[in-house]
Order: C-alpha cells, then sequence, then structure tokens
C-alpha cells in the first residue's frame, strides 16, 4: 500500500486485526477514528509508514478488547489523549522514533 487507509474501514464492523506494518501510508491519523464501529477489535499495527499528526481523541472510543496499538517509526507528535485509559485491556502501546 502507498498514500492514505481507506476512510470506511468502520463498515467492516467484526474486524479483529489491522496490520498495515512497513508501508508507504502518507496520511493523518483521521482512519483511527474510523474504527470505533469496529467493536472486536484487538490489534492495530501501523508501524513504520509516514503517519502524521496527532493521536485524535477518538482513541478512547476504540473496542474495550483492543489490546495492543503499535504506531512506531512514524511521524506521530503531540500528547496521548487521556481518554486512552478507556481502554481497559490495553497492554501494548508502543510509540517509538516518532
Amino acid at each position: 500500500f502507498n498514500r492514505t487507509m481507506p476512510k470506511d474501514l468502520g463498515i467492516l464492523s467484526g474486524l479483529i486485526e489491522i496490520s498495515v506494518y512497513q508501508n508507504r501510508l502518507q496520511d493523518d491519523l483521521t482512519f483511527i477514528s474510523s474504527l470505533t464501529n469496529c467493536t472486536s477489535l484487538q490489534l492495530i499495527e501501523a508501524a513504520h509508514n509516514l503517519f502524521r499528526g496527532s493521536l485524535p481523541d477518538s482513541i478512547a472510543n476504540l473496542s474495550t478488547y483492543l489490546n495492543s496499538i503499535d504506531l512506531q517509526n512514524n511521524q506521530i507528535h503531540g500528547s496521548i489523549p487521556s481518554g486512552i485509559g478507556n481502554l481497559l485491556n490495553l497492554t501494548v502501546l508502543v510509540m517509538t522514533t516518532n
């Protein structure tokens, strides 16, 4: 893949994992907002891309089953939204090299 993430990922309500590791995705992180309808989501792996911007506040509305987010080696900046504490099963958050 290269360029941008689809903005309609939310139609995949049964999505459990999304892995776009090491592509050339250059988008901002708005695709995360589209994942709020994916109520079974457990893993987001989007490391080693060119994502930019800050984490959206909507990250707090992701699936409570989510246990791992890997966004390392991108161009993300800013603060981690405090609402991330709503993700009760989140045990892995990797944000290095941003």
